[in-house]
């Protein structure tokens, strides 16, 4: 599809039904959904390089609850879905530059700490 046409689709709210299918059982149809996100968020990483800014079509997808999807298929006893997913999240999703980011002990990420490993101040900070 033309870039345009992509843009099109996400201005008319495809991305949360294209999440909705990350859910259903049959590998095939997952991994058709997972190559039309990639899509998406290749055109929408383009677009955040070429006008400034961040690739909203991410924020999209993290907002209506792909993220999590994506990251609870990456158990997927698929191999090929694995790796697409595996492929999106570092590609989209990853840790930013000069960011840290750690396991703790309940074994969820923890954010925070800068590339000199310097914490947020204790309560956070006051805005």
């Amino acid at each position: 599809l033309p870039i345009s046409q992509i843009r099109f689709l996400v201005e008319q709210g495809c991305i949360p039904p294209l999440c909705d299918l990350l859910e259903v059982q049959e590998p095939r149809i997952v991994e058709v959904v997972l190559d039309g996100l990639e899509t998406i968020l290749v055109v929408g990483q383009r677009d955040a390089e070429e006008f400034g800014g961040v690739n909203k079509y991410a924020g999209f997808l993290e907002n209506c609850g792909g993220l999590e999807k994506l990251e609870y298929l990456q158990a997927h006893p698929n191999h090929d879905i694995y790796e697409k997913v595996y492929r999106i999240i570092d590609d989209h999703f990853g840790a930013l530059e000069g960011e840290v980011v750690e396991v703790g002990q309940d074994g969820r990420f923890q954010f925070g700490a800068d590339a000199t490993g310097q914490q947020p101040p204790e309560g956070g900070y006051n805005l």
